[in-house]
């Protein structure tokens, strides 16, 4: 199972989450950035192979099962205008399982929603992704062992 963190600006969403799941998950993780800072950072974490780049992106929601990114990723223009239209179009029409957080920062509020802490998102996250792999292993067992 491809699993790939999106992440942009300094990469510190990406940094915890990449943290978080390779100490509770034993799995391959892809750090995309949409900068090489950002791909820096997850890396440093403990990602296994980093990316940068519009065209990164693009290829890892083509071939990837599982997408963590912040909400903003599928919108063009968020993140401080680094994500370009190509980037948000690539992520909402991927195949992959999409587990977004719901991180406002910025000119993006989303009503009905708690305001929770950065470190409160990335456990949500990360109990997400574990129900997930379990519910994927239980259809398929051969996806078990990767």
């Amino acid at each position: 199972m491809k699993i790939t963190i999106l992440d942009g600006q300094g990469g510190g969403l990406g940094r915890a989450l990449v943290k978080k799941i390779k100490e509770t998950l034993p799995c391959v993780l892809y750090a995309v950035g949409t900068n090489s800072a950002a791909t820096a950072a997850m890396l440093s974490a403990g990602a296994d192979f980093g990316a940068t780049g519009e065209s990164a992106v693009i290829f890892a929601c083509k071939t990837s099962d599982v997408i963590i990114a912040p909400l903003g990723a599928a919108m063009p223009y968020s993140i401080l205008g680094e994500i370009s239209p190509a980037m948000s179009e690539a992520l909402c029409l991927s195949g992959a399982h999409k587990i977004y957080l719901p991180y406002q920062k910025g000119c993006m509020e989303l009503v009905g929603l708690s305001e929770l802490s950065l470190g409160a998102l990335i456990s949500l996250a990360v109990d997400r992704l574990q129900q997930y792999i379990s519910v994927e292993e239980a259809v398929d067992p051969s996806t078990a062992s990767r």
